[in-house]
């Protein structure tokens, strides 16, 4: 019965001790897809809401190096262009906004946006996608989605 328990309480504390170490970078995704969208009541209009949603799927090719595509759609009618891009968190602590992907084709179309790389100057700690609307003359309206961390850095 001792025995028992003992390897009992060892396999949990080997469970637990694998669930907390991070992946090694043979093991992390090197590619994906996030999702994300805004719909939110613009403070500009009262009560209309504005929305998009959007998808990244990235490919990890390096320390500072990796490839973006997106899936664009407008989905209210509400005369605002919307628009997506990825969010780069550095080695640094900085955020930057790159490789936006514009859709100005009006409420329900969606576009497609082909891959491209973007390469950093220090290594990327990880991506987040970041979807907006445009709105003329005021603020846009922005929702971030989750982050991806880089198995590379």
């Amino acid at each position: 019965m001792r025995f028992l328990t003992i390897s009992s309480l060892l396999a949990l504390a080997a469970t637990a001790t694998a669930i907390a170490l991070p992946l090694d970078a043979a093991e992390a995704p090197l590619n994906g897809t996030i999702e994300v969208s805004v719909d939110l009541p613009s403070s500009l209009m009262a009560k209309r809401a504005l929305g998009a949603s959007g998808t990244l799927t990235y490919r990890w090719i390096s320390r500072t190096k990796f490839g973006a595509s997106y899936r664009l759609k407008d989905t209210k009618a509400d005369s605002h262009p919307v628009y997506i891009e990825t969010t780069v968190y550095d080695i640094n602590d900085r955020a930057k906004y790159v490789l936006r992907c514009n859709n100005n084709n009006g409420a329900g179309n969606e576009i497609i946006c082909p891959e491209k790389t973007y390469t950093h100057g220090s290594t990327v700690v990880g991506i987040a996608p970041h979807v907006c609307v445009n709105v003329q003359l005021g603020s846009d309206e922005c929702a971030t989605g989750g982050t991806v961390t880089n198995p590379y850095r």
